[in-house]
């Protein structure tokens, strides 16, 4: 049975069908090329990566970011290939030899971010959100203030699971918005109880109780992990000035199971990431749990502010670092580059063609919190033309 999906980034100038089956419009020397490839491995088809959305949908998305004036990257060049898992890393490398295919990776799971403690807590006033500074956020200051609560906001959870049953969410505003199957379900009850858990006289009560969430599996409705998918559908549920929250990260090493680094490592998130923040939706995600230095590794260079390669997703990244290392995280912090006196940037990127306001992307990472090599690879597997 299929059980791995590898992801390929096709170049920009084919205008495939968006559909399966999308090598039936090669051209007859690419389809020579495509052919070739069936020979060694019968049965592989492209799919759309973002199939869960209609095209009109997906389309409608892009061209109104495109309107707004913004270049947002273009989903229709992101196809999957099913395979057995036993073959994934094979297929993989021939699909990256083709001369239509940009890059080509297969794909990783995400993991929760973390594990949140949860439960019946009949003191809300030492819930450790609660709290003043620096112990928690002090919501309750921000409840005497008109829209305090989170009324009118909506929020989509993407992750694994939830359980809806749980006394703090049986009156909230929770709908499952595209949820296939349920794991860790903890972990989801944690996530968004910490938001918004009912102001209804029993456990805790959220952050900002009032808000409207959707929830959003990463498995998707064929029973595969599509990570890219999940963002978007979670981005059309939402809407321009949702948020949407991420409580995914990926493993650093081949074949482990941890969440270590951020979810938009794979580009494929990076690009589904990047068209909801360009629709105008705050997206966050965790920096991961692993101690890994983001800033270390070459391979890493595409999610690394301050790198030639960077590409900002406008995503806000939430880290975390060790006690005593106040100098690091100040130093970590990615901050727009200064300006010359005569107004000119300094940047080597183009200025935003928008004058919508940004948000902040900080990336902490400490070396002190930096993992020790371990004798297996990366899970940077990925195969790219130059």
């Amino acid at each position: 049975m299929a059980d791995a999906q590898v992801d390929v980034e096709l170049v920009s100038d084919l205008a495939l069908e968006y559909a399966d089956g999308a090598e039936a419009g090669l051209d007859d020397d690419l389809k020579a090329a495509w052919e070739g490839v069936l020979a060694v491995f019968p049965g592989l088809t492209l799919s759309p990566l973002f199939a869960s959305l209609a095209f009109e949908v997906l389309s409608d998305i892009v061209d109104t970011v495109r309107m707004g004036g913004e270049a947002p990257p273009d989903p229709f060049t992101s196809f999957t290939v099913r395979c057995e898992e036993s073959i994934a890393a094979a297929v993989q490398d021939a699909l990256a030899a083709l001369p239509f295919v940009r890059t080509a990776r297969v794909r990783q799971q995400g993991f929760d971010a973390g594990i949140i403690a949860w439960g019946t807590n009949r003191e809300t006033e030492v819930a450790f959100q609660l709290l003043r500074a620096p112990g928690g956020v002090d919501p309750m200051h921000t409840w005497q203030v008109e829209g305090g609560t989170g009324r009118g906001v909506r929020l989509a959870d993407v992750e694994t699971g939830w359980d809806l049953n749980h006394e703090d969410l049986l009156t909230a505003s929770v709908q499952r918005a595209s949820t296939f199957g349920a794991s860790f379900t903890s972990h989801g009850n944690g996530a968004i109880g910490v938001v918004l858990a009912s102001d209804n006289g029993v456990g805790i009560v959220g952050i900002a109780p009032d808000v409207a969430c959707f929830l959003v599996t990463t498995v998707r409705a064929n029973g595969t992990v599509n990570n890219a998918d999940a963002v978007t559908v979670a981005a059309d549920a939402v809407g321009s000035s949702g948020v949407l929250l991420i409580e995914q990260a990926l493993p650093f090493f081949a074949g482990a199971n941890e969440p270590d680094i951020l979810f938009e490592f794979d580009p494929n998130v990076q690009k589904a990431i990047r068209i909801a923040t360009f629709f105008g939706i705050t997206v966050v995600e965790p920096a991961g749990n692993g101690g890994v230095d983001l800033d270390a590794f070459p391979f890493m260079a595409h999610v690394q502010p301050g790198n030639p390669a960077f590409v900002d997703s406008r995503a806000i990244v939430v880290g975390a670092a060790v006690p005593g290392s106040e100098e690091a995280v100040e130093q970590a912090i990615w901050r727009p580059p200064s300006r010359a006196s005569d107004g000119a940037s300094t940047a080597s990127r183009p200025a935003s063609r928008s004058a919508r306001p940004r948000t902040r992307r900080a990336t902490i990472s400490s070396s002190a919190a930096r993992r020790a090599p371990r004798q297996s690879s990366p899970a940077s597997s990925v195969r790219s033309k130059a």
